[in-house]
């Protein structure tokens, strides 16, 4: 009898044995630790082989509920079998204006001096293959503090733009991911309609709010956003609405037949509300932007030059977008090569009916760019835990002919869960102009509504309706090499070879030892 593996070793390479035993040759391809799979999973119990070589792998959850864990995963390892790697580099962004990274000292807030607000608030990445260059957007500038409370300030706790002139600029980067070397290379600040026939920049302050500021009452679609700001001598005072304020968090450059005369465009959705804005990308200047139906600027009253101009909207979109959870509108957009569409994500559930219940149901509209009439629509449950409720990015694949998609939590540590997902639109369901009351009774005009994901689920298997497939291919804080201290990685491109390049919002905010802005390639 053998005691160890050695001796086991030591005796099947004897030259008695003369080879006549010999053992099972393996070969380590990869560790699934090392993969990008959430590692909170100890138990990975299943494995499943596709025909075009894409390993899967399901997870024993013994019967329990893991905090920052899914209940239930199945992971894609690789669809490549390489291993996958990550790499970043780090560049310098400076404040609109300046010459530095930091926000000018006559719009910081005495009240709160020792903030570090600098350049940033990245959103949206986009990869244009004829210039071999990188575009990302900045979203509604800094908002970094809060009115103090317990100071006898008026609307204490309301966010403070520290610059609410700031201008929405789309940063062209150049990034040598073998090199390590990121920079930018030019920037261009999207204008809007003026009212008078020509442009001014476009704001990041909301569309539909009314302060009054005697009795302390904030109103409208986006009372959540109402815009304070500094008044120089250490108060606070309103901001006033803009019609065409758009908070910018994802970007697409593109060129399409029929719209801007085959000129590219920068196709930018909006996290305030469910709202498309397509830009010339040479001058900046808003061509149309698409809102949803029912759409009333003219219940809000505006300061000269910052209210609607008709010409300029397309109030298409089905109206049951409007009734988004405040600042959760449309996160991620991604332009379809193959069908000439693009397809926006909602952030998080809607809060159809006013009620911003614990539904795990979100949306995918498509619609066409130039027309802005909406196409078709689906529907794709939350998979992650209960937290990871946001959509940070998309972009299509046309290798694999579906969406890659960031979800992600608010974590900011390894144990996070930011998860990429393949969502593959092929076999599910079109709801657009779907009868749900038809289906899921009187005044139920949306699956939102229902009380939890099992009546969801109940209600799509009796309507036959097909949600889209979801599987996760990598978790960015588990892989090595990417920077976990970013808690939203907002920006997804990929490029011909198949090289993912993730970017990240820093909210313009300073954080001690780490990157100011940052990309990060994954090799798949």
């Amino acid at each position: 009898m053998l005691d160890t593996p050695e001796e086991v070793g030591e005796a099947l390479r004897s030259p008695l044995m003369n080879g006549i035993i010999s053992e099972v040759h393996q070969t380590t391809l990869f560790n699934l630790a090392e993969q990008g799979i959430n590692t909170l999973f100890d138990k990975p119990e299943g494995l499943a082989l596709k025909p075009d070589g894409t390993l899967v792998v399901g997870f024993d959850n013994d019967f329990q509920r893991v905090d920052g864990r899914p209940d239930n995963m199945l992971a894609v390892v690789t669809d490549r079998f390489g291993d996958l790697k990550a790499s970043s580099a780090e560049f310098v962004l400076n404040y609109p204006g300046t010459n530095r990274p930091e926000l000018p000292s006559s719009l910081e807030d005495p009240n709160q001096p020792d903030v570090q607000i600098i350049a940033g608030g990245l959103s949206g990445l986009t990869y244009d293959t004829g210039l071999k260059r990188y575009f990302t957007i900045s979203d509604v500038g800094p908002q970094v503090i809060d009115i103090p409370e317990g100071q006898g300030f008026a609307f204490e706790g309301e966010k403070i733009f520290s610059d609410p002139d700031f201008k929405l600029q789309v940063t062209e980067l150049k990034y040598k991911i073998k090199s390590g070397k990121a920079s930018v290379k030019d920037t261009t600040t999207l204008r809007v309609p003026d009212g008078e026939g020509g442009f001014r920049d476009a704001t990041g302050i909301a569309q539909m709010y009314t302060i009054n500021e005697e009795t302390g009452e904030i109103s409208g679609l986006d009372s959540s956003n109402a815009a304070f700001t500094t008044d120089g001598n250490g108060g606070y005072v309103p901001v006033a609405p803009d019609a065409f304020g758009l908070d910018p968090e994802s970007i697409q450059r593109i060129s399409i037949d029929g719209l801007n005369d085959g000129n590219p465009i920068f196709a930018v959705s909006d996290e305030y509300r469910p709202q498309v804005a397509l830009f010339d990308a040479e001058s900046g200047e808003l061509i149309h932007r698409i809102v949803p139906e029912g759409s009333d600027y003219s219940a809000i009253s505006y300061e000269p030059g910052r209210g609607d101009v008709a010409e300029f909207t397309k109030a298409t979109l089905p109206e049951v977008y409007l009734e988004r959870r405040g600042s959760r509108g449309f996160e991620a957009l991604a332009y379809n090569s193959d069908d000439g569409l693009l397809y926006a994500f909602i952030q998080t559930p809607m809060s159809v009916g006013g009620d911003s219940s614990s539904s795990t149901v979100r949306r995918i509209l498509a619609m066409d760019p130039v027309t802005g009439e909406p196409q078709h629509e689906y529907m794709f449950s939350q998979i992650g835990p209960s937290n990871q409720d946001k959509i940070g990015d998309a972009v299509y694949d046309p290798e694999r002919g579906a969406f890659l998609v960031i979800d992600r939590d608010n974590g900011d540590t390894v144990a996070a869960n930011k998860s990429i997902l393949r969502m593959d639109l092929s076999e599910a369901t079109d709801t657009l102009g779907y009868d749900w009351e038809a289906l899921l009774g009187d005044g139920v005009y949306a699956p939102e509504l229902l009380e939890s994901p099992a009546a969801v689920a109940e209600a799509f298997a009796e309507g036959d309706v097909v949600e889209v497939d979801q599987v996760e291919l990598l978790n960015l804080p588990s892989l090595p090499g990417v920077d976990p201290r970013f808690d939203k990685p907002e920006g997804l491109a990929l490029k011909p070879d198949g090289t993912l390049v993730v970017g990240f919002d820093n909210d313009f905010a300073r954080v001690d030892g780490r990157p100011d802005n940052l990309l990060t390639a994954i090799n798949l």
